[in-house]
């Protein structure tokens, strides 16, 4: 049972992360395609 939570605690860290860049990409694309908009 112990063995759970420092996988738990990596599969959350992993998120963070990808939910992260996906955010940065997301601005991203809206900034691109605002621009072409304009």
């Amino acid at each position: 049972m112990s063995g759970l939570i420092p996988q738990l605690r990596a599969l959350f860290t992993f998120f963070n992360a990808m939910q992260r860049s996906f955010i940065q990409w997301l601005k991203l694309w809206l900034f691109k395609r605002i621009q072409n908009f304009y």
